[in-house]
């Protein structure tokens, strides 16, 4: 509070002589510098029509490799949905609005993001693994799996502390007993569910050979503890029947032999077996008490019913197979979906009555674009009539291009407004590798609220010329102030479209070639070229960076002119920036470089999807830029983020959009946020009032260097100088008395101050 005082009174000085306006200029700067602008961004929504319909939800993502489970998320007391994306590790949840039983209307939301998790991978089921209601976070680890519980009370919330590698009691026939952990190998998905309908989980999955199932029964409730997991393993061969370790064949009865079992299959399970809750791989299809088995398979492109009785050995064993599930119970025909298939039971249409949906589990070569099949139950739960309503379930509400989305903005029709074109890096299909299209949005809005409408499927026709997995970029290469297209591709080769736009009837011309340097060499950074246009020195010419497999940047400086750029190598690693990789070998970086009154800064998008953000690039390309975080705003958007940042609603601030490898793409917006701070705390400035040489020390950590500049009430700038220690002085002796105002601006630094000149 002193120096609130201090000033006032500097201000009360000042008006004898100077006359009461400066007095109300210094208490305004008094009350205005307690406040800074920080930019954030926020992840929301603009409207995408699509043949004019507005999408529901155009920014969810996409999605490709999908499970499902169901909890409350908002505590509404309606469950919602939890999808988790196998190919990029992306989770999403989707809000239930419609409790109505018979209809469904579920929307995006990323308000629950953060309080998951950050390290999910391979599979991710909700379960209530405590027995209090509350769906808990079942998650694959290594080679077994781990829990974080639901500890929501008034809101959600989850229990970072995990229950990492789930452990069970084994008892092999003719060994001794030991405690090891649950296997369940990453790639496959398990179930887990009440296998006798006792409240506690139990769970199934596949041995280390993928050939017969383990069974591991939850002993919680029989201990008088169901808040307590008590997993035995209860069965090696669970169903008695085995896979052949090499295709997709059921070996069933005598072709079947389980090797060695545990001691008592059954041991105390009470039955009768019969239970009508969720299950993922479980239901009970034939209403006998017994989960029956629905199974999908790496080598299948379908799923699998295997329907189980109770043997005269005592064990549940295999008596019927649906290798067309679930043409059996109603479907009319059975699933063909290319490939490993997962079927997951869920009530969608809030009748209380287990619907099935059903996704590829793989992360290549499967079905990326109508990925997540919707099976209705119009049956019972006792006696299922599963009906196909719709084979891109969710993904119809959204922008969805496949695998990969790989967006670039500017103004490409010349209107004034900023466009989109993104690219897919492909979109599976089993008879073309050449799938890899740019998309083409055009902004129908208005400068400052953006709407865009998706217009081309096929822009360019790039299938045509047998390029894979493309990468666009736009900027004014031939000085006529339109922007141009470079589209970079698998090889590491770069190509140039001149937009020859007139009166918005977009049009784009295809160079003959690959873009090459100044020697006449073709540009070539090795695999997945992908790039972006940008004047990266300031002087007035836009360069290019490429990024690449390996997760470095290109840089190639542009020593032409506006009107005909010349290219020249000057770095494969700009600013020894790398993107994190998830086996430390592939970054496949995304590079999006932006400059704002703060300076230049670069986001660097990545293979396992945390964009990396780096400053200290101003007159440093030779040097290495400082990584102020590898989780930039903590933006959680699957794997292989892509960013690209453009002003969408005309506030002089960067947006970004960011694609991913669900073939979705998210809207953030830069928003500035007041962030109060107290007088004076940012950096010392003595003495003050001053007669002839001011001195500032600067916070300890403080990038340097930083600009520091002097003005008056006028906006007249008085003095304008770099300092590059953390101690400097400057001589003021010929500046005339009066309040001016000291604004320090760096890397990482931002603040202003009063200063008083008074003799």
């Amino acid at each position: 509070m002193s120096d609130y005082i201090l000033l006032i009174n500097y201000a009360r000085r000042f008006s004898i002589n100077m006359g009461q306006q400066c007095s109300l200029s210094i208490l305004i700067v008094i009350a205005s510098i307690n406040v800074v602008f920080a930019q954030n961004f926020t992840r929301t929504s603009i409207d995408v029509l699509v043949n004019g319909t507005a999408l529901n939800d155009p920014w969810a993502g996409g999605l490709n490799s999908c499970q499902f489970s169901t909890f409350d998320a908002n505590l509404d007391g309606v469950k919602d949905l939890f999808v988790f994306d196998r190919n990029g590790g992306k989770f999403s949840v989707f809000i239930n609005e419609s409790a109505t039983p018979g209809t469904y209307d579920y929307h995006y939301t990323q308000a629950y993001n953060d309080l998951f998790p950050a390290n999910l991978r391979n599979w991710v089921l909700l379960r209530d693994m405590n027995c209090d209601g509350k769906e808990d976070i079942c998650a694959n680890s290594g080679s077994g799996f781990k829990v974080y519980l639901n500890t929501s009370q008034t809101s959600l919330s989850f229990d970072q502390t995990i229950n990492p590698n789930i452990q069970a009691l084994y008892e092999w026939d003719g060994s001794a007993p030991l405690v090891s952990g649950i296997f369940c190998i990453s790639p496959d998905v398990p179930a887990i569910d009440d296998y006798d309908g006792d409240g506690d989980m139990d769970m199934w999955s596949w041995n280390e050979f993928s050939t017969a199932l383990y069974f591991f029964k939850n002993m919680a409730v029989e201990n008088g503890n169901c808040g307590t997991m008590d997993f035995v393993c209860r069965n090696r061969c669970y169903g008695m029947f085995g896979e052949s370790s090499e295709s997709f064949t059921l070996l069933l009865d005598t072709d079947f032999e389980c090797d060695f079992n545990v001691l008592n299959p059954r041991g105390d399970d009470p039955g009768p077996y019969r239970h009508t809750g969720g299950t993922t791989a479980m239901y009970d299809l034939d209403n006998n008490g017994l989960k029956d088995l629905i199974i999908g398979d790496v080598a299948a492109n379908a799923l699998t019913a295997l329907l189980l009785v109770e043997s005269s050995t005592g064990q549940d064993s295999v008596a019927t197979v649906h290798y067309d599930f679930p043409a059996t119970f109603g479907a009319g025909s059975g699933i063909n979906m290319i490939t490993f298939l997962g079927g997951y039971f869920i009530d969608v249409n809030n009748d209380e009555v287990l619907d099935l949906v059903v996704s590829p589990n793989a992360d290549l070569d499967a079905r990326d674009q109508r990925s997540v099949l919707l099976y209705l139950n119009e049956g019972t739960n006792a006696e299922p009539v599963f009906t196909e309503v719709m084979d891109n379930f969710l993904q119809s509400d959204m922008v969805d291009l496949g695998a990969g989305a790989y967006p670039t903005l500017g103004d490409v029709d010349g209107d004034g407004l900023i466009d989109l074109i993104v690219s897919n890096r492909k979109r599976f299909d089993v008879n073309d590798n050449y799938t890899s299209r740019l998309h083409f949005f055009r902004n129908t809005g208005t400068s400052t609220e953006p709407e865009f409408a998706y217009l081309d499927t096929n822009f360019l026709d790039i299938p045509s010329l047998q390029w894979q997995n493309i990468h666009p970029a736009l900027g004014d290469l031939d000085g006529d102030n339109d922007p141009d297209l470079v589209v970079g591709d698998l090889m590491g080769n770069l190509h140039y479209f001149e937009n020859v736009t007139v009166g918005g009837v977009v049009s784009f011309v295809a160079a003959p070639a690959p873009i090459t340097d100044e020697t006449g060499e073709m540009i070539d950074v090795g695999q997945s070229a992908t790039p972006q246009i940008f004047d990266v020195d300031n002087d007035g010419l836009k360069d290019i960076l490429v990024g690449s497999l390996n997760g470095s940047i290109a840089y190639y400086r542009n020593l032409g002119t506006a009107q005909t750029a010349t290219f020249t190598w000057v770095t494969d690693s700009l600013g020894q920036a790398i993107a994190s990789s998830l086996l430390g070998i592939q970054g496949k970086s995304v590079p999006c470089m932006y400059r704002d009154a703060n300076g230049t800064h670069l986001l660097l998008g990545t293979e396992p999807g945390n964009i990396m953000a780096f400053s200290g690039i101003d007159g440093n390309l030779s040097g290495a830029f400082n990584l102020d975080t590898d989780d930039f705003n903590h933006m959680r958007e699957g794997g292989r983020t892509a960013p690209a940042a453009g002003d969408l609603n005309g506030d002089q601030i960067i947006d970004l959009i960011i694609g991913n490898t669900g073939g979705g793409l998210a809207y953030w917006q830069h928003v500035p946020t007041e962030v109060p701070r107290k007088l004076l705390s940012e950096f010392m400035l003595y003495p003050n009032p001053a007669e002839s040489r001011v001195s500032i020390i600067l916070p300890q950590l403080c990038a340097l260097p930083v600009e520091l500049s002097l003005t008056d009430f006028q906006g007249r700038q008085i003095r304008r100088m770099s300092l590059t220690s953390s101690r400097s002085s400057f001589d003021i002796s010929q500046i005339q008395d009066g309040c001016y105002i000291i604004n320090v601006q760096g890397e990482n630094f931002s603040s202003t101050n009063c200063l008083m000149i008074l003799r």
